[in-house]
């Protein structure tokens, strides 16, 4: 029996002239531009992934590429309750969105849309101004009164809390995509699921 090579069976997606499996979690999330790369590489539509890129490089609060993903470390896995940890949960969002969406054959404008309010869902957790060191409960309203990225990945980013959403009158009467966003934020922040980056 002959040794097999299952690295020729890995299905890679390149980003910066390399492939994801060469890179680790604390490469892609402590540098900024390689997180960047990284989170919009899932996105198609070119128009889309520049407006995120701008919202992440112009717009989004400094705190959201070194703050943890729980202030008060009761939720999320255990390396995401320290730095980087917030950019560590949103791109577990963006991978498992990117995933809900192949299970449900979700494509085109629909599918990036997706993806974009998974990258853009948390920007805001700990508040509009530096120095909050705890979660606010209605960060999913703030990025609307900062950005201006269409409707639809505004009303996704309101109602990816789900039924603990303070939007629930929105939650209420959520479609289908809207629930793959909050389903994928719920998985990423399960302490029991280890969701592995790249």
């Amino acid at each position: 029996m002959s040794d097999i090579d299952l690295n020729k069976y890995k299905r890679k997606r390149t980003f910066n002239g390399s492939t994801r499996d060469n890179r680790t979690r604390c490469e892609i999330v402590s540098d900024k531009n390689t997180a960047i790369e990284y989170m919009t590489s899932f996105i198609n539509d070119e128009s889309t992934k520049d407006t995120v890129k701008h919202v992440l490089v112009d717009k989004v609060p400094s705190y959201f590429w070194i703050n943890p993903s729980s202030s008060s470390g009761k939720y999320h896995p255990f390396d995401e309750r320290g730095k980087f940890g917030l950019v560590l949960h949103t791109c577990r969002v963006v991978k498992i969105t990117n995933d809900l969406c192949t299970a449900a054959q979700i494509e085109g404008i629909a599918r990036d849309n997706l993806i974009a309010a998974a990258i853009l869902h948390d920007t805001w957790k700990y508040g509009q101004f530096p120095g909050n060191y705890h979660t606010v409960k209605d960060h999913s309203n703030i990025p609307q009164q900062h950005i201006n990225i269409p409707d639809r990945i505004i009303q996704l980013i309101r109602t990816h809390d789900g039924q603990w959403s303070v939007n629930p009158e929105e939650w209420q009467v959520a479609d289908d995509h809207q629930k793959i966003l909050h389903y994928a934020d719920y998985l990423a922040s399960r302490a029991y699921i280890h969701i592995k980056i790249p």
